[in-house]
């Protein structure tokens, strides 16, 4: 299990809010189109420890401070991290509670016996 903590992993880091200096900190992500697909990357974006917003168009001000509300611009883009660091960033941003409270309001549909079989097919 120790060795799995030492791979570093891909995380979209948003730096801490330039108005306040929290580190609850996120970023806009475009409305993926169907309920299904923003549900997922939601609980996957939490799961990682991100904090994200749904838009129809990502703004200019793509960057926010769930603190204060302050926008601003930010070039965002995934990075290896090391585990250690993703995980104390997952601490600063509150996200494991998050999403928690997430899965707990948004439970996920049980598949019917043929959506069990189809789903393996390409």
């Amino acid at each position: 299990m120790k060795i799995l903590r030492k791979i570093p992993r891909l995380y979209y880091y948003v730096p801490p809010c330039p108005e306040c200096g929290s580190r609850r900190t996120g970023h806009y992500l475009r409305l993926p189109i169907t309920p299904a697909d923003a549900r997922y990357v939601e609980e996957e974006s939490l799961m990682h420890g991100e904090l994200i917003r749904f838009a129809r168009k990502v703004p200019d001000k793509n960057a926010y401070c769930e603190d204060c509300g302050y926008e601003w611009p930010c070039e965002v883009h995934a990075q290896l991290m090391p585990a250690e660091k993703v995980e104390e960033e997952i601490e600063a941003r509150g996200t494991s509670q998050r999403y928690a409270r997430f899965v707990e309001e948004n439970p996920k549909k049980k598949k019917t016996v043929f959506g069990k079989i189809f789903s393996f097919l390409p």
